[in-house]
């Protein structure tokens, strides 16, 4: 059947309408998105703004200063500080903007050639970070890459998985479950191979033929299932230090340390570690509720407060009641002494951010990251841009 299409008055005007736009020139169209954007970061500026404070016992600047400050945070780097009230940049005479590093500027400085005078570097494009980025980004790789030269500064990896298929070590015939359940007796990690923030991440103990998961709402066949768009490895379930055992024992609590390299020097940024908060989860991070405390690099003892990402900064841990300051942190020397060790072999990054466990005979890299986040790192050691600064000029 025929249908008659009748335009009335107000298609036609809604037509020109949708038409004048069209008919604009690029750099016009252009302007348009802009201000759309701006006017989108001005509404996020005032609610970052309208946040309350996380430092409760200190005076805070007023509502407008608050704004003009985040509106020119905006304007200069192009994007919203949602971390501007975390950072303490709302509090008065405390913190300064200026000192803090958005990732943008970090990003447009490891793109240069940070290694002038190496006869490799007339080969390379000037952004070299993508080219070894997989070597960060794949968790597999990383293992395989940097155990060949040092067997025990990463975990040691039972298998790798994807689906129902064993891929590391290579067998067609024995199936993943089959592969778990021939596993010697022990605790295992298992996680994907690409991911962060403790995504998919669980434990595995297995006894017999007994075999529990951390998680109970978590199987094996949920497990593979996952793996079926990314490979799974197990490894070996880290045993940690005492000393940081005695801040929340039912998570491995990590350090987050930052290098950076500049003509054949690497040298320290900065340091936190993160401990769990949480009885009930197994990973470390922020984003899981756990706080962070900020690292003395010259002793290696911990800072005053621990920061969250969802409350007040605190002095002691809110579980084992373990006060931060001073806290040394176990065989600080060689975990230093690793990382400088390490970045040179890797030679495409100009920054890395360690992810380090301490175990009782010594540091063992969990992950490094060349897309690392600064917000945890600042909130709790303040800003870095002057120290980066620094240490690129040297």
């Amino acid at each position: 059947m025929a249908t008659n299409l009748v335009f009335t008055d107000e298609d036609e005007e809604r037509f020109e309408k949708l038409k004048g736009v069209y008919q604009k020139t690029f750099p016009e169209r252009f302007r348009i998105f802009l201000r759309k954007r701006f006017v989108f970061k001005l509404a996020r500026c005032v609610l970052v703004a309208k946040e309350k404070t996380f430092f409760p016992d200190m005076p805070r600047k007023k509502f407008i200063t608050r704004l003009f400050n985040n509106v020119a945070w905006a304007i200069k780097y192009n994007s919203v500080n949602t971390a501007y009230n975390r950072f303490g940049l709302d509090i008065k005479n405390f913190r300064k903007a200026s000192d803090y590093l958005d990732f943008s500027y970090v990003k447009k400085d490891r793109a240069k050639i940070h290694h002038k005078d190496h006869p490799l570097v007339k080969y390379r494009n000037l952004n070299v970070n993508t080219r070894y980025s997989i070597i960060a980004d794949n968790k597999h790789v990383f293992y395989s890459y940097v155990g060949s030269m040092l067997p025990n500064s990463v975990p040691k990896t039972a298998l790798v998985f994807m689906g129902d298929k064993v891929i590391a070590p290579m067998d067609d015939k024995l199936g993943t479950k089959k592969a778990i359940e021939k596993l010697p007796d022990g605790k295992y990690i298992c996680k994907p191979t690409i991911g962060s923030h403790g995504d998919m991440i669980v434990s595995i103990t297995k006894k017999g033929k007994k075999i529990t998961l951390n998680d109970p709402n978590v199987t094996i066949d949920d497990l593979i299932e996952a793996s079926k768009d990314t490979s799974f490895l197990i490894q070996e379930f880290l045993t940690q230090h005492d000393a940081i055992n005695k801040f929340n024992s039912s998570t491995v609590n990590t350090l987050r340390i930052i290098s950076i390299r500049w003509n054949e020097e690497t040298h320290i940024l900065a340091a936190m570690i993160r401990i769990g908060a949480r009885e009930d989860k197994i990973v470390d991070n922020a984003d899981a509720g756990g706080a962070f405390v900020a690292i003395n690099l010259d002793k290696g003892t911990l800072n005053e407060y621990g920061y969250f990402y969802n409350k007040p900064r605190a002095k002691k841990h809110p579980i084992s009641n373990v006060a931060y300051k001073g806290y040394q942190i176990p065989y600080w020397k060689e975990t230093i002494q690793l990382i400088k060790d390490l970045h040179p072999v890797l030679f495409g990054f100009a920054t890395i951010g360690w992810d380090i466990a301490i175990t009782p005979t010594g540091p063992v890299i969990v992950e490094i990251n060349w897309n690392y986040s600064l917000k945890g790192i600042q909130i709790c050691n303040g800003g870095l841009k002057p120290r980066w600064e620094e240490l690129k000029n040297k």
